[in-house]
């Protein structure tokens, strides 16, 4: 795998936003180790759990709580990045969310970068920010229904948190198959060593608006026999968008995804099949994602990705990408700092976001910073 380095990148622009990075990352570095610092000094720890100032209760079985998540990168490579994409607001996620009398969860988030167009793109609609907007009802232990628009429950990696990834962005096969959110409605049951969630999907957000609430029927089941380990399976079958029936034919997702933590080790992987109808023709892709993490320390960890994806089985080339990457994080990881380089093989690099091209050959490098509360 090539690493890129400057000698062999064109959009070598990025030094002031390297730099300005680099002094946030210093900025919080220093407030984290001194507020560390103070509270080991009356609790005679070295590492401390934050106080959370972020709910608040509201009588006996009601509270609200307010979370927000901002992550901006810098990129440099081989296609010109444009100037004012160069350091860029990735994420500004505003999430409100609560419990009301031990048995409502209301949920609404946004998240305003969405409204940043692409280089020469248009303006972006004001609702794409909407990203959640649910009620959950809690039925029993365990046992909870949630209506409106949220995450489908398909791949374990679209899943995660913004805030829990290991390397900048998530990989292209969970972007492409799993990192959507669609208006429906879900039941879900969760136990400590066993988690199932089922959904009847519009397969649309509230942008494109709904043509048929019971489109897609999603399910996913996930096991954790140990504390640290767990594997899971998804599936969807769709098709059904206009009246027509459920067909696996016409639309439908198959995947799994095991990880597991031993010691400072993490490993993970996950891979789908997919089928869609594209202009009356069935076409099938696949993807799959590999990847290793070790905590050197309990602040540093470097990662190596490893993933493919092919977007028709039938004729396409496949599309990899290898990618080197460390995070440092600050005040238990409410803060991070992230760098990756990636090696593209028939990928477009797009401002960190990498995109198929067949044929196209690339290099990239992301400097991240995030914060949390």
């Amino acid at each position: 795998m090539k690493i890129p380095t400057p000698k062999n990148l064109k959009s070598m622009d990025a030094q002031p936003a390297f730099a300005l990075l680099s002094v946030m990352a210093l900025t919080l570095s220093i407030q984290a180790r001194a507020a560390d610092s103070a509270a080991a000094a009356t609790t005679g720890s070295s590492r401390t759990k934050l106080t959370d100032y972020t709910q608040l209760k509201l009588g006996e079985n009601s509270s609200a709580k307010f979370n927000a998540l901002l992550q901006g990168w810098s990129v440099a490579n081989q296609t010109v990045t444009a100037k004012d994409q160069n350091f860029r607001l990735h994420r500004a996620e505003l999430k409100l969310s609560g419990l009301v009398a031990g048995v409502v969860k209301p949920v609404f988030m946004v998240d305003p970068a969405k409204l940043i167009p692409a280089p020469g793109g248009k303006a972006v609609a004001a609702d794409q920010m909407i990203q959640d907007l649910a009620l959950t009802a809690v039925v029993a232990p365990g046992l909870e229904l949630t209506a409106g628009q949220m995450k489908i429950p398909a791949m374990a990696e679209a899943l995660d948190s913004s805030g829990e990834l290991p390397l900048p962005e998530r990989s292209l096969i969970a972007r492409t198959l799993g990192d959507k959110r669609e208006i429906g409605a879900k039941v879900a049951y969760k136990t400590s060593a066993f988690n199932a969630s089922a959904m009847l999907s519009s397969a649309r957000n509230i942008t494109q608006g709904v043509e048929n609430f019971a489109s897609d029927v999603i399910a996913r089941v996930e096991a954790t026999p140990v504390s640290g380990t767990s594997a899971g399976v998804f599936g969807i079958i769709g098709g059904a968008t206009g009246g027509g029936s459920f067909d696996y034919a016409k639309k439908g997702r198959v995947g799994l995804n095991a990880r597991t933590t031993l010691g400072a080790l993490q490993l993970r992987g996950e891979g789908a099949l997919a089928r869609d109808t594209l202009k009356d023709k069935g076409v099938d892709s696949s993807g799959w994602t590999l990847e290793a993490g070790y905590f050197v320390t309990p602040d540093l960890l470097p990662v190596v990705r490893v993933e493919g994806y092919t977007p028709n089985l039938a004729g396409s080339q496949i599309a990899t990408a290898e990618t080197v990457g460390v995070s440092y994080f600050f005040r238990d990881a409410y803060a991070k700092v992230q760098l990756a380089g990636s090696a593209l093989q028939n990928l477009a690099a797009t401002n960190g976001t990498s995109a198929y091209v067949a044929g196209a050959v690339n290099q990239e490098i992301t400097l991240a910073v995030q914060s949390s509360i």
